[in-house]
């Protein structure tokens, strides 16, 4: 059971700051644009899906999510309903309407346990099951919708909305990506048998969710990381997780930090970034990020890095002099 402490000298100073801070930012887009069809080599659209960290929403991420739909891929933004977001509309049948809050693990009173977690580890495992759900239902759906089949309509304040011109797309083997814990449930996923991607993505994966590690990955892995995440101790459980992966490629940004892979640093004033860390100019993160991703989708060998520095953490301070350099990180055990 969970009860509800909202802090309102938080939301007090913090929702008009930054609204002050981002008044009047606005991003290109044109809403429910329709789907083109796919050029003469393909036959149908791949597809992206993409996942969330805590704290987020599906909103969060555009200048990825939009860059990728621009270069050929349908992007499936999952709005996850499990109480890592700050909020979330769930419509059922009828259109009867409830909202699903941001759940903080000391609201919680566990009452299977003799005794209560003290930590959200507890709450982030189970949360961490209820995305692998959504993930389930998110695929059966775009496989209904790939075959021209009803799904259940949601979108009862928009109207009716048609699925026929959605047809083109192929979710049989999507790509998988997730920032933070989107990052662990990317990892988690892959290792689940009930998923088929054809490459899985994770920027800076909150890998202490995952731990101990005792599976395998049989999908191509990608990580790119910030130097904040790099240097903290979740990197050292990736290395354990990306050792039992088929094959794998692990890069971080320098000056970047964990927030850099959002929206949050594209809109918010410089001076702001610099006050919370940020050291390398976010749109060369975002551009880096979105280059390499594209780059492992289309090839999968070293040869594709063979112009970006390498590392392996013995000597970060003499490879990592420029700020928002790529440098791939070379896996000891390969």
């Amino acid at each position: 059971m969970a009860k509800r402490t909202p802090n309102l000298v938080y939301r007090a100073i913090a929702y008009p700051s930054a609204v002050l801070a981002i008044w009047g930012t606005a991003f290109p887009a044109i809403e429910n644009a329709p789907l083109m069809s796919p050029p003469p080599h393909l036959s149908k659209w791949p597809v992206i899906i993409f996942s969330h960290g805590v704290g987020c929403s599906r909103l969060m991420y555009s200048a990825f999510c939009g860059e990728m739909a621009s270069r050929g891929y349908v992007v499936v933004a999952i709005e996850h309903r499990d109480g890592t977001g700050p909020s979330s509309r769930i419509t059922a049948k009828g259109g009867v309407q409830r909202d699903c809050y941001w759940l903080d693990w000391t609201d919680l009173h566990w009452v299977n346990l003799d005794e209560q977690p003290k930590c959200d580890n507890t709450l982030r495992h189970v949360q961490l099951e209820v995305r692998q759900a959504e993930l389930e239902q998110v695929i059966m759906a775009l496989d209904c919708i790939s075959q021209g089949q009803k799904v259940t309509q949601t979108r009862f304040s928009k109207g009716d909305w048609s699925w026929a011109p959605w047809t083109c797309i192929d979710p049989s083997s999507p790509i998988m990506v997730g920032h933070s814990f989107g990052g662990s449930l990317a990892l988690a996923a892959a290792a689940d048998m009930r998923f088929n991607f054809s490459h899985v993505i994770a920027f800076d994966p909150a890998t202490q969710r995952l731990a101990p590690w005792r599976r395998q990955i049989c999908t191509p892995l990608l990580t790119i990381n910030s130097e904040e995440f790099f240097l903290g101790t979740e990197f050292k459980i990736l290395e354990e997780v990306a050792a039992t992966a088929s094959s794998c490629h692990t890069f971080l940004l320098r000056g970047a930090t964990h927030p850099a892979f959002s929206d949050v640093f594209l809109i918010l004033p410089d001076y702001i970034n610099r006050l919370v860390g940020l050291a390398a100019d976010p749109l060369r993160v975002i551009g880096l990020t979105i280059d390499t991703v594209v780059k492992f989708l289309h090839s999968d060998t070293e040869d594709a890095w063979e112009r970006v520095p390498r590392t392996d953490g013995r000597a970060v301070s003499k490879k990592l002099r420029d700020l928002g350099e790529l440098v791939k990180f070379q896996h000891t055990y390969r």
